[in-house]
């Protein structure tokens, strides 16, 4: 076991570089939400609801977030 320090506001500046603001706009509001909980929360049709975005639209913007922050976590992993 190891313990690794991370610099919170590198990882803000990273998630901004790999997320469009609506993206993260998304993001937030899933997780906020209880769209990530087991079971969910909120459903995709409540949360395009919510933002006023229609619900393709919205599962657009959440897969190409997911999509991007699990790359990044991936490579970050393996760069080090």
């Amino acid at each position: 076991d190891h313990v690794n320090v991370v610099d919170i506001a590198e990882i803000e500046d990273s998630i901004k570089q790999i997320l469009t603001p609506k993206q993260l706009e998304v993001a937030i509001l899933a997780v906020q939400s209880g769209y990530y909980k087991n079971p969910r929360q909120i459903s995709k049709k409540e949360l395009s609801e919510l933002t006023d975005i229609p619900r393709s639209t919205l599962q657009e913007h959440l897969a190409k977030a997911e999509a991007a922050m699990v790359e990044w976590a991936v490579k970050t992993h393996l760069s080090k």
